[in-house]
Parts: C-alpha cells; sequence; structure tokens
C-alpha cells in the first residue's frame, strides 16, 4: 500500500512480471467518480503509466434566506425579516443554458422560521434556484438564482430571495350632514364618487368610484 503525494500521484516499483489490480480508499467526506479499481498485467521490465486513474469529488452546498422587505426598496436591509414555508426549488441546469427544463428539478425545500433553506450533499456542477410565486406579493429580487459551475467541496451561501406583500388602502365616502368631521350613524355613504390614489410626489396611481354605500378599496399596492 501507498499514500499519494500531494500532487496525487503514487508509484509501486520493484514488481515482478504478473497481473495486478490496484485499489483507491477514498478519503472522508469524498465520493467516488471513476472506478475504485484497476487492473493491469505487468511483463518484465515494463513500466506502467495508469495516469489520472482515480477521480473523486467533495458534496456541495447551497444556502440563502427568503426575505420580506417591510418598504419595498431592498436597499436596506434592517427592514427585512425571514419569512417562513416558501417553496424553493432547485435544479440541476446538466445542458448549461441557465433555463429551468423539464426533468432538470433535484430537490425542493420550504424555508424555516428564520426564512432559511439549504440544499445539501450536491455534486459539482450547475444548478438553478428558483422561488414560489405568490400573486400577492412583488418580488425585489430576481425569481431565479444561477449558480454556475459548484465546485467539488464548495459552500455556496447568500443565495438571498427579497420581496414585499402587497399592500391595501379602503374607506367611505358620506355625507356629513352636521360639518364635524365625524361619522354619525344617520349620515349616509355616498355612491358614484371618484376617489384617487396618488404618490407622495402626485403621480396617480389609481382611480375608482366608490360604491352605493360609500366604500372604495385600492389593492395590490407596492409599500410606500
Amino acid at each position: 500500500t501507498t499514500t499519494t503525494a500531494a500532487d496525487g500521484s503514487f508509484s509501486f516499483t520493484g514488481l515482478a512480471p504478473g497481473d495486478y489490480t490496484v485499489t483507491e480508499t477514498p478519503p472522508a467526506g469524498s465520493t467516488a467518480s471513476s472506478p475504485v479499481t484497476k487492473s493491469f498485467t505487468l511483463t518484465s521490465g515494463e513500466s506502467e503509466s495508469l495516469g489520472y486513474v482515480f477521480g473523486n469529488y467533495k458534496k456541495a452546498s447551497i444556502s440563502g434566506f427568503k426575505y420580506e422587505d417591510n418598504d419595498g426598496t431592498a436597499a436596506t436591509s434592517a427592514d427585512q425579516s425571514g419569512e417562513s414555508g416558501w417553496t424553493i426549488t432547485l435544479y440541476n441546469d446538466a445542458n448549461h443554458n441557465n433555463v429551468a427544463d423539464a426533468g432538470e428539478q433535484v430537490a425542493q425545500t420550504a424555508t424555516d422560521a428564520t426564512g432559511a433553506y439549504t440544499f445539501g450533499d450536491l455534486t459539482p456542477g450547475d444548478y438553478i434556484i428558483i422561488e414560489q410565486s405568490k400573486s400577492d406579493w412583488i418580488a425585489l429580487t430576481p425569481t431565479q438564482i444561477n449558480v454556475d459551475v459548484l465546485a467539488s467541496g464548495q459552500v455556496v451561501t447568500g443565495q438571498n430571495f427579497v420581496n414585499t406583500q402587497k399592500a391595501k388602502v379602503d374607506g367611505y365616502k358620506y355625507d356629513d350632514y352636521d360639518r364635524d368631521g365625524v361619522r354619525d350613524t344617520n349620515e349616509p355613504g355616498l355612491g358614484g364618487v371618484t376617489i384617487t390614489l396618488k404618490t407622495a410626489a402626485g403621480a396617480t396611481v389609481a382611480t375608482t368610484t366608490t360604491a352605493a354605500d360609500g366604500s372604495f378599496s385600492f389593492t395590490g399596492l407596492a409599500p410606500g
């Protein structure tokens, strides 16, 4: 038996002619990517070079967080909190086209109470991570992350997704009989009145008309 040098080389000398087999013992934490046994025959005086005969790799991992951004800008992180129960899907991008093709899905998980997710025990290669899409949320960062050339034993962190939840504002338009700015029980709602929603800068976001009871609502709004 022998141990490989720093460059991975090994050698057995002084061998008699005959049939031989060499077998590797993969290091702890490594997985063989080629057969662990090689057979060959030596004749008198022969020098047999097996070349790069044994290949191994270490499993890798990818992790990140799913965050809810309170102010809807993603520019600052102090207002972000982890979002649990969000589905994250991993694809092995075997054809290297950065597209999650049919048949390439290899794992799926849900974020934990802190918003964290992890995919471990991965073989080297190209990967795609895609977050779950929800209609009442707005993505502030790309919903797909490409991890190109995940190397043997590599630990990739910080693959984060940031979203903000859509908001709503509603109210009533009423006939203020006594002009005191407070709706009394005898003051009815006014239907058919146009209500306009604007940004702080004065840009119109949407308009609506009050219902028969004076109610109005704006939904699907970004924070701001």
